[in-house]
């Protein structure tokens, strides 16, 4: 050790033992400018070694002592905040690229974090996110999970929802750890449960990212989310309750359920469409069984409704996009809305290359509203499928007036000179 280096590990010592005495003569008045300078030296110093990071952990329990008493504090000074923060990013480059280190702040400062994740600074918060974030990627599962408590968890999802990368990337990594979404997410209030359903969509779907960059999310989460699915999806969207009473009807459209169980199937349908997973979730019987079933009963329900003239319901087809267009009523703001097509989008993402699966839907006559999205998973590598195509017969173009109401206008394809045009609908 050069005599220089030497120099700074007394320092270190020196600084810590003058904490030490703050500690130990803590006074209302606090000398919080100085508590907030040893830390910034205690910080800077972490970033020229490994030795350094060391050296500045043999005094743990001093700078986890003044943070205690700095979260003890009843005001919420500026200079109270300001300290709190760099001691964050004292944990923060202690710990950085060293395991040794990490397993001492994890065991000695849990609560330290739990605290400052759940405070009302977002940026000690985001700090804490940060320190957490790299103690998930060095520690083994095991010993994470020791101190993993629920407030930590939802600190960190607090702190993702307020924009932190760094509690964004811990939640994605604990993503990644077997069962840890079906041991926490029943504990979840509706907001929680959404931002992890999102993060695990935008994740899955993320452009340019490589199969095995997709594979973080553990195979066990997206069981568990397609069962999740499955044990309430008759309950949410049970089409003979929705017609039954306008009180029922009031209650279901109030509830948070179903904006919960909407984005459940868009995760199913956002996985399903990933080559990492599809195995995964084609093996699982229930899911197609559900997915069949409530996109009959609210096929069935939408003609139901229109029979009525009840063309507000959320499932009712949708004909004349004028209507639709000048109409006072948002459907898009009902969390059914979309539903059905997502539920199309899984079925036929789960039909890929998949001909039991393939034979099974055949009798869903509506799935030609979306054949279009669908036609190549049904048909591809299956012959069945492909002679039943080939035995469809053409017999003219649709209703004109029905395709003007739709905004469209249809020609004869044999004529060439004509087109398919689309009439702009009114702003």
């Amino acid at each position: 050790m050069s005599g220089e280096d030497a120099g700074q590990h007394e320092e270190i010592s020196s600084k810590c033992s003058e904490l030490h005495f703050i500690c130990d003569n803590f006074a209302p008045e606090m000398h919080l400018d100085d508590i907030t300078d040893h830390f910034r030296f205690l910080r800077n110093i972490c970033t020229s070694g490994k030795s350094f990071q060391n050296s500045v952990a043999k005094h743990l329990e001093c700078i986890e002592n003044v943070l205690k008493l700095l979260m003890n504090r009843s005001d919420n000074s500026e200079s109270l905040q300001l300290a709190i923060r760099v001691g964050m990013q004292v944990l923060g480059n202690m710990i950085v690229s060293n395991p040794e280190n990490q397993s001492l702040v994890w065991k000695s400062c849990a609560y330290i974090l739990s605290h400052v994740l759940n405070s009302e600074d977002e940026k000690a918060a985001n700090y804490a996110a940060m320190v957490v974030y790299n103690i998930i990627l060095g520690l083994g599962q095991e010993e994470l999970m020791n101190y993993m408590d629920l407030k930590i968890i939802k600190g960190l999802l607090s702190s993702a929802c307020s924009g932190s990368e760094f509690g964004h990337f811990a939640v994605l990594s604990l993503l990644g750890i077997p069962n840890w979404l079906v041991e926490c997410y029943p504990l979840l209030v509706s907001h929680e449960k959404y931002y992890i359903l999102d993060v695990i969509s935008d994740h899955i779907t993320k452009p340019g990212s490589s199969v095995e960059d997709k594979k973080e999310i553990h195979v066990s989460a997206i069981k568990f989310i397609a069962s999740e699915f499955c044990a309430h999806s008759d309950r949410i969207f049970d089409a003979r309750v929705s017609l039954e009473s306008d009180s029922k009807v009031t209650e279901l459209f109030e509830s948070a359920s179903p904006c919960e169980y909407t984005k459940l199937l868009d995760v199913l349908a956002s996985v399903a469409s990933n080559e990492a997973y599809l195995p995964l979730l084609q093996s699982d019987g229930p899911l197609l069984v559900h997915s069949i079933y409530l996109l009959k009963s609210i096929h069935a329900s939408g003609k139901a409704a229109e029979e009525k003239g009840d063309l507000s319901h959320p499932f009712a087809p949708i004909k004349n996009l004028r209507a639709a267009e000048s109409s006072k009523i948002a459907v898009d703001f009902h969390p059914a809305y979309g539903f059905k097509r997502s539920l199309i989008q899984l079925i036929g993402n789960l039909a890929w290359e998949n001909k039991e699966i393939q034979n099974k839907i055949l009798d869903l006559e509506f799935i030609t509203q979306w054949a279009i999205v669908a036609i190549r998973n049904l048909s591809n590598g299956n012959h069945q499928v492909q002679e039943f195509i080939a035995g469809l017969n053409r017999k003219g173009v649709v209703s004109c007036e029905l395709l003007q109401q739709m905004g469209l206008t249809l020609h004869d394809p044999g004529d060439s000179s004509q087109k398919i045009s689309i009439v702009p609908l009114p702003r």
